[in-house]
């Protein structure tokens, strides 16, 4: 019994997770929808689990669909693709925001879309999936292990 309720509370403190000093950037005047692109063989059950997690802790998403991308993403979409041709050589995933320019030229913190790049070898990890999702929603990696967005990886 005392394992199931460390287990239901572990579970609901990682969802509970205050992660605001975290966001860099945000989603203005749009949920965004995530796009599956180009055939990509992820498990859309994992994303949507992914999803539903950064649900609960109190962000919006709209739909998942599937569809080839190409080069383009359109406002408010969140592209997840699955590629070996990433920055870093040690990179299991990486997430590119996309902002809109301020009149000044400047860079805003406003999100226009994202792209999740996976490597084809993690494409099963649900970890790194709700990880990748919650950098395209705005949020900045942190060393605070037990934290979905560890940069190590949380230990949960």
């Amino acid at each position: 019994m005392n394992f199931l309720l460390t287990l239901l509370f572990a579970s609901t403190v990682s969802h509970a997770e205050d992660l605001e000093h975290l966001r860099a950037a945000h989603w203005e005047n749009r949920v965004p929808n995530v796009v599956i692109c180009n055939g990509s063989n992820i498990d859309t059950d994992l994303v949507e689990r992914a999803i539903q997690s950064w649900e609960e802790r109190g962000e919006n998403i709209g739909s998942v669909t599937r569809k080839s991308c190409g080069s383009r993403l359109s406002p408010g979409e969140i592209g997840v693709y699955v590629t070996n041709d990433l920055r870093y050589d040690d990179s299991e995933g990486e997430t590119i925001r996309n902002v809109y320019n301020n009149s000044d030229g400047s860079q805003s913190d406003r999100i226009h879309h994202a792209r999740i790049y996976i490597r084809p070898q993690n494409i099963d990890s649900f970890i790194l999936i709700e990880h990748e999702l919650g950098h395209a929603l705005g949020f900045d990696d942190t060393y605070d292990r037990a934290s979905v967005m560890s940069k190590s990886g949380p230990i949960y």
